[in-house]
């Protein structure tokens, strides 16, 4: 998510202002290269305590869905730093589709490792840091 720094009217500590809405309510992530962005969403994962899924859209510079994505991987605390392979989520709901998901993990709480996917045909590591 973008922030902005504003000002207290009062001269205080500046007040974070939220950047624009994401599609599915995650947090953006640079692509390289100005490729776009990918959207890191962590869902609990239903009936299982303290687990969870982490989905992964791909989007590009306006925010729109890139399809030529293949080969995504998740390497992090929460895989115990193995890679994980994300898979198509499947989701009929337009507005959840081209989703990538991860099986059912610890919930550890931040997000942290890298990302790596194939898109468009050339391999891409995404670092991650996601509180």
């Amino acid at each position: 998510m973008t922030l902005a720094l504003l000002t207290g009217c009062d001269g205080g500590p500046p007040v974070p202002k939220p950047g624009p809405a994401t599609p599915h309510n995650g947090t953006l992530v640079s692509l390289p290269e100005d490729g776009g962005f990918v959207e890191i969403v962590k869902e609990p994962d239903s009936g299982k305590k303290d687990r969870a899924k982490i989905l992964a859209y791909f989007l590009d510079s306006s925010r729109n869905p890139i399809t030529t994505v293949s080969a995504v991987t998740l390497k992090s605390k929460a895989t115990g730093n193995k890679p994980i392979e994300l898979k198509p989520t499947g989701d009929a709901d337009p507005a959840k589709a081209g989703g990538m998901a991860t099986p059912s993990l610890p919930d550890v709480g931040e997000i942290d490792g890298e990302l790596t996917a194939t898109i468009a045909g050339k391999p891409v590591t995404i670092p991650l840091n996601v509180r």
